[in-house]
């Protein structure tokens, strides 16, 4: 289901009802029962994106309380204008949804605060993530870290969750310690990770090429870490170390890192491709 932008802005943030964002209906009411029932059915998938931006705080509060969970399995709110007080909305109703499979709600303006209230969600909820993509909030080291911790200290989390992102968010090394938690344990799950345009340097990143090394059952396969503070001869090292990490595991690992140089690139290149050796094709196919 897909919720349109609404066109008309309100002047004192007293109510753009959560009618206008269907259009035809005459009052919130029926809106939100046409909420629930478009929630409810179909492919489980409630689409929000680029939807939120001039709707006001007594709409949004009624779209979060509306919202069905029973047969939820998809939220998506793509740049849709979310921000804390929106994700606690959200969690007191996610609280309840038994099949939630992902939350996807890249660049919006959810901040550490909002991260927190998901940390909490996931540690006790009755449902286990696939994907969680928060890339491109506001969410500095802290709330980057008690997200993650949340997510590898709860078994169902690491055996369910295949993708993670945190692009442009303030993770730093220690939050990567934490996401090598994650990818060392015996059950993780995790194939995807996003950590481009991040504050994590090639310490960070070789930390968690050594936890896939050590986890010969890894699942990990597509890594992202370009932009973020790892580049040149350290991007090599840590590059090196993410092929071992592949060869250990026996899966094709695509990683994409910052370079500098032409001349940092051919280092890695020739740290991840030996000529001795089998070669690791890493730089294939770029992550989305």
């Amino acid at each position: 289901m897909a919720i349109a932008p609404v066109d008309a802005v309100s002047d004192d943030d007293e109510a753009i009802p959560v009618a206008a964002l269907y259009g035809g209906l005459e009052d919130g009411a029926a809106a939100t029962a046409r909420f629930e029932a478009d929630a409810s059915e179909g492919s489980g998938t409630v689409d929000l994106s680029r939807s939120l931006h001039r709707v006001s705080r007594p709409a949004r509060a009624s779209v979060w309380a509306g919202l069905r969970v029973a047969t939820l399995r998809r939220l998506v709110a793509r740049a849709a204008g979310l921000d804390d007080r929106d994700v606690a909305g959200l969690c007191a109703a996610l609280a309840s949804a038994p099949a939630l499979e992902e939350i996807v709600v890249p660049r919006n303006g959810v901040g550490d605060g909002g991260c927190e209230r998901l940390a909490r969600l996931v540690s006790r909820a009755p449902f286990a993530l696939r994907v969680l993509d928060l890339g491109h909030n506001s969410i500095g080291a802290a709330g980057s870290r008690k997200l993650v911790t949340a997510l590898a200290s709860r078994e169902e989390s690491r055996s369910a969750l295949e993708r993670l992102g945190l692009a442009g968010s303030g993770a730093d090394d220690a939050v990567c310690g934490v996401i090598a938690a994650l990818v060392a344990a015996p059950d993780a799950a995790l194939r995807v990770l996003d950590l481009a345009d991040t504050n994590v340097s090639d310490g960070g990143a070789r930390v968690i090429a050594a936890a896939a090394r050590s986890n010969p059952s890894s699942a990990l396969s597509r890594v992202s870490m370009s932009g973020a503070r790892c580049g040149g001869a350290a991007a090599a090292a840590a590059l090196g170390a993410f092929a071992a990490a592949a060869v250990t595991a026996r899966t094709r690992l695509e990683v994409r890192l910052a370079f500098g140089a032409s001349r940092a690139r051919h280092a890695a290149l020739a740290a991840v491709a030996p000529r001795e050796g089998p070669r690791q094709n890493l730089f294939r196919t770029p992550l989305v």
